[in-house]
């Protein structure tokens, strides 16, 4: 509803010609289109063709109509929130905010690097380089306050990585640093899973570079450590990160469980297995949502048979 309604207003122009009122019509619209594909991800859910109007809307403005109300006012705003809210200057709400509607464009844009040959799906290298080098350029634009460094392949996990991670509290701007950084690697791993699968469906190696599926299992592992550390520290939006861990987990289980792959999946792979079902088994989130309750049970039973 709130999608059609925000369509209809840009549509038909049901607003006044005010540059204030414009820009928070437009932080409404963007507000919306990344929750209706974030749901829309994990749901089968109806288009709302909301997608049809992302390159007529203008981004939102990034000087003074990000300011909402005059300088009294403001002070009377800042007065009544609690002290634990979301305390982050405006340039960097500003930039985190543009950052995941640039993270979401480019995921629409082109979600999985394969190209049809003869009546068939094949994975294609090239398309996927070309995804890694947008999804790199999306990095380097970051600005410094939110820009995440790359993992350390060769760090090793602790026994108790979940238990510390989920002890931890930090700040409103690492919390969404995290949060950008577990999109980077989650995307990632979006890039390069059709190479695993090529060789899964055809049971030969030859059907995808070695290396490229290797950068599939190496970015599974980035984006679970993320996650465990994101998990409590963005408790508004939970469904989404389970949901992630879950398909993606699956996805990994099934690829480092197949022949071709099996002798040579590193340790910290399958860590991550009993990682993400130990998330599931002690998250907040679980405990109060029966969806993410019945996912982590699912996943449990799958990655705690013989591998």
């Amino acid at each position: 509803m709130a999608s059609s309604k925000a369509q209809a207003i840009l549509k038909c122009r049901l607003f006044e010609d005010d540059e204030r009122q414009s820009d928070i019509l437009r932080r409404s619209f963007w507000s919306i289109l990344l929750i209706e594909s974030d749901l829309s991800y994990h749901i089968d859910m109806p288009e709302s063709n909301i997608w049809k109007f992302d390159d007529r809307i203008l981004l939102p403005g990034v000087q003074t109509s990000w300011q909402p109300c005059y300088e009294d006012q403001r002070k009377l705003l800042y007065s009544m929130r609690p002290s634990n809210s979301f305390g982050m200057p405006s340039d960097t709400v500003k930039a985190y905010f543009l950052a995941q509607i640039a993270m979401c464009r480019m995921v629409r844009r082109c979600t999985t690097s394969v190209i049809v040959s003869q009546g068939q799906e094949r994975y294609s290298s090239v398309v996927a380089m070309e995804l890694t080098y947008q999804l790199d350029t999306w990095h380097s634009h970051l600005p410094l306050s939110i820009r995440f460094e790359h993992h350390d392949v060769a760090v090793a996990l602790p026994d108790d990585f979940v238990k510390s991670v989920s002890s931890s509290r930090t700040s409103s701007v690492i919390a969404v640093t995290g949060f950008l950084q577990m999109q980077y690697y989650l995307c990632f791993a979006g890039i390069y899973w059709p190479a695993v699968h090529s060789v899964i469906s055809t049971g030969t190696l030859e059907a995808a570079p070695i290396a490229d599926c290797k950068r599939f299992f190496e970015s599974y592992v980035h984006f679970v450590i993320t996650a465990a550390s994101v998990i409590p520290n963005c408790p508004h939006n939970p469904w989404s990160i389970y949901a992630n861990l879950f398909i993606t987990t699956m996805a990994c289980f099934k690829g480092a469980n197949d022949p071709c792959f099996r002798s040579t999946i590193e340790p910290d792979v399958r860590r991550c297995f009993a990682i993400v079902a130990e998330l599931f088994k002690i998250g907040d989130a679980v405990k109060v949502s029966p969806a993410i309750a019945k996912l982590g049970l699912i996943l449990r039973e799958r990655v705690s048979g013989p591998y």
